[in-house]
């Protein structure tokens, strides 16, 4: 095993950090991300097999868990940033877990109650209300 200042997973929680910093100032299609995640999990297969000679179990569970965490530190960097005082949504009232995503939205949406549900947001909220991210 080789040594290095920072570990492969320590490097990947902030690589998902950095990531959501960048893609919060230059917002990237769903296609791009999910092959950027590909391509660092091959990455850090053939990083395994190659440099450190790991078999191919212990290299696709290397690569999973690469992926895995830098995947959450970049939700978490994000969901943070959303919830934080920094956002410029921040002051507008609304459910906290809209503020969080735009997915029980969709649900909303899905059900088709979407408009009753706006008009029950706005009756405890007021005039303004955040629906979204």
């Amino acid at each position: 095993m080789t040594s290095s200042i920072i570990g492969p997973r320590a490097a990947a929680a902030f690589g998902g950090v950095a990531s959501a910093a960048y893609i919060h100032k230059w917002p990237m299609r769903g296609e791009v991300g999910l092959l950027t995640e590909v391509a660092l999990g091959a990455a850090a297969f053939a990083y395994k097999r190659m440099v450190e000679g790991g078999g191919i179990g212990s290299a696709v569970g290397f690569a999973l868990s690469i992926v895995l965490v830098h995947f959450a530190s970049l939700a978490l960097a994000t969901v943070l940033y959303r919830i934080s005082p920094f956002h410029p949504l921040y002051d507008f009232p609304g459910p906290f877990v809209w503020k969080m995503t735009s997915l029980k939205l969709a649900q909303m949406v899905w059900s088709g109650k979407r408009h009753e549900k706006i008009i029950q947001l706005h009756k405890k909220y007021g005039k303004v209300v955040r629906t979204g991210t």
